[in-house]
């Protein structure tokens, strides 16, 4: 939660999340990818931690009622409550299925705990602070979740990031003068993150904010030749569907994909475990991050680029070895009609291949 606390610029939608949340019991923040959902609903978090509330980051239904007590003020954050890139629908069903239940306690708690004290304020002294990505929850399958009486704060429409607010947004993060000489501030709903990315590059370019998406996956294309190390750490990201163990680097069936990935991107040599970890730890803070052990991409939308950028060098590979829920995120029948999946790279021709 720390790093939420530096160079977050308040927009409309930060006032209107906490105008909404002192009214309400929660909020459901919806956006694109990289769009800020998640830094605003962690800076609100903060907000009413200062006002000593808790802060209790959760992933699942059943870790509410764990955690959920009247004898506290407390603030649920949870991300991406359906599912990363498509709606997951064994989240969403787990919502559903629960949602009856925690209507049912929590609210009668919190009835009880105003009939005692005679103080209406005291009706809403748990928060809920939800992010999901707009097609998600403009999903027919998406839960109801009725036990946490929601205001939609939708980045997409009526509280997207203006203009001026992005002009602030980039300068704490970019020089004046390169801010000036950008043509369209407002051209990818990203920009908070190009912005933050952009003052992490070693030679910056100002290209990068008019075509982000090409100039990030030239760069992985251009590692497969200059960094083969580099290519297969990001390769092995994508593999493990962004979720990749330190302490399975030595493990037999990691070997095994390391080889194959290697064969498959035509390297000469395989690549040592050795020079992998250290290659892990120097793509920190660029393309990955490192927690409890883990390596994920720095952003969803950075994993879906990595993604883009990788899968065509490794087909063969990713047909035998990947995860099966990177598969399902990211393929949908040619009968559905036009696609909202992310940056799709599955090809008709290589899904004859998988089957």
């Amino acid at each position: 939660m720390e790093r939420y606390r530096q160079k977050y610029i308040s927009t409309s939608a930060t006032t209107f999340i906490l105008q909404s949340l002192n009214q309400k019991r929660g909020v459901i923040i919806t956006g694109s990818p990289g769009c800020g959902k998640s830094v605003a609903a962690h800076h609100v978090a903060l907000a009413f931690e200062k006002v000593g509330y808790e802060i209790i980051p959760c992933d699942d239904p059943s870790e509410i009622l764990k955690q959920f007590t009247t004898e506290k003020t407390q603030v649920f954050v949870i991300d991406d409550i359906c599912g990363k890139f498509a709606l997951n629908q064994h989240k969403a069903d787990s919502w559903e299925q629960i949602d009856g239940i925690s209507n049912i306690i929590i609210g009668s708690c919190h009835q009880n705990h105003y009939d005692d004290n005679k103080d209406s304020s005291k009706k809403t002294n748990t928060k809920f602070i939800i992010t999901c990505r707009e097609n998600i929850y403009s999903h027919k399958a998406f839960p109801k979740l009725t036990c946490f009486s929601l205001v939609q704060c939708s980045f997409s429409t009526k509280y997207k990031i203006s203009p001026d607010e992005m002009r602030n947004i980039a300068l704490s993060y970019v020089p004046e003068n390169t801010v000036n000489d950008m043509e369209n501030i407002c051209l990818y709903d990203f920009f908070p993150l190009l912005c933050a990315l952009y003052c992490k590059k070693a030679k910056p370019d100002p290209n990068f904010f008019s075509h982000p998406v090409e100039i990030i996956e030239q760069e992985i294309k251009e590692m497969k030749i200059q960094s083969e190390t580099s290519f297969l750490c990001l390769s092995l990201l994508v593999m493990t569907n962004n979720k990749y163990c330190k302490d399975e680097l030595e493990s037999s069936g990691m070997e095994q994909l390391i080889k194959a990935i290697c064969a498959d991107s035509d390297f000469e040599s395989v690549v040592s475990i050795v020079s992998i970890q250290k290659c892990f730890e120097r793509l920190e803070g660029i393309y990955i991050t490192e927690s409890n052990n883990l390596y994920t991409a720095i952003h969803d939308k950075m994993f879906d680029i990595i993604s883009a950028a990788v899968t065509p060098c490794i087909m063969n590979c990713l047909i035998e070895y990947v995860d099966i829920a990177f598969l399902a995120h990211r393929i949908q029948l040619s009968s559905c009609g036009q696609s909202s999946l992310p940056l799709q790279f599955i090809s008709h021709k290589s899904l004859k291949e998988i089957i």
